[in-house]
């Protein structure tokens, strides 16, 4: 195997190599492959990366933030596989991740240290980007502001920090959700200033005839302000972008949840206020 693999990659073009089993999955890091409909089965396989623990990455590359890390020789179940960086291991070279979870926290391991039967494992359908930049803005529909906002915000699922909140909404690498809902704000046409403290963007919108308590009244393309109140980092924790609303919570999308740009529910609990989108 190890050879085949040397052998491979000696030649122009060729590329990497992935261990048995694990090729297929698909290039793009936004879907599923339309070239086949694997089974979704989950398969059960062995870390074997010598003396030093396998890392459980956020994202499919060394690079992205470490998560856990699982001893040689332990069992993990894998659920599906998406290329990522390339990687050198005791099973050869590949680009091959699995996602595995491992003491309660869910991420990517590369399949370079994976030994067993993979099975027929399917891509894995949304896969966080390392990106440098945002995705690319959708096409303006004409529509109204906040279902401006919320394609938007859509558009940019699956975005991931680098390193330590690192992201392509700002120019530092800091806490980033209200840096990720200022830009999408911004890109709507809304002129909001660009901060790292959620708090200033909920008094900003209190100056601006934009900001209301609870979330009664509250529309998609709104965001939506955690804690109690937005006088420091302890009482204003986080923003969303709201991209719909249901009869008993809100789902959302945000930026800097599991280090990247993810759609969620949330109760409407721990919401102290919103800023309305449309005037």
């Amino acid at each position: 195997m190890l050879a085949a693999a040397a052998a491979c990659l000696a030649v122009a073009g060729c590329g990497v190599v992935p261990p048995q089993g694990w090729g297929g999955a698909s290039p793009s890091v936004a879907g599923p492959s339309s070239s086949h409909t694997p089974t979704p089965t989950p398969v059960t396989l062995t870390v074997d990366s010598g003396k030093v623990a396998l890392r459980l990455r956020h994202v499919p590359s060394p690079t992205g933030n470490e998560l856990a890390r699982i001893p040689s020789g332990s069992a993990i179940i894998v659920d599906c596989v998406v290329k990522g960086a390339s990687v050198t291991g005791s099973q050869g070279t590949t680009d091959r991740w699995g996602h595995a979870a491992f003491q309660g926290k869910s991420g990517y391991v590369s399949a370079a240290y994976l030994s067993g039967p993979s099975g027929t494992l399917p891509d894995c359908p949304v896969v966080p980007e390392i990106a440098t930049k945002p995705k690319p803005l959708p096409t303006a529909s004409g529509g109204s502001v906040g279902a401006t906002v919320v394609a938007i915000a859509r558009s940019q699922l699956g975005v991931a920090e680098r390193g330590t909140n690192c992201n392509p909404y700002s120019t530092t690498c800091e806490e980033w959700c209200a840096h990720f809902a200022a830009w999408v704000w911004q890109k709507a046409g809304i002129k909001i200033p660009d901060r790292a403290f959620t708090g200033v963007l909920y008094v900003w919108g209190g100056d601006n005839k934009r900001s209301h308590a609870g979330t009664d009244g509250v529309a998609p393309g709104d965001l939506v302000f955690y804690g109690t109140a937005p006088r420091n980092p302890k009482t204003s924790t986080h923003v969303d972008v709201v991209v719909e609303v249901l009869p008993d919570r809100l789902r959302v999308v945000g930026g800097n949840v599991s280090d990247q740009v993810l759609e969620r529910d949330v109760p409407r609990t721990g919401i102290y206020g919103y800023l309305r989108a449309a005037r």
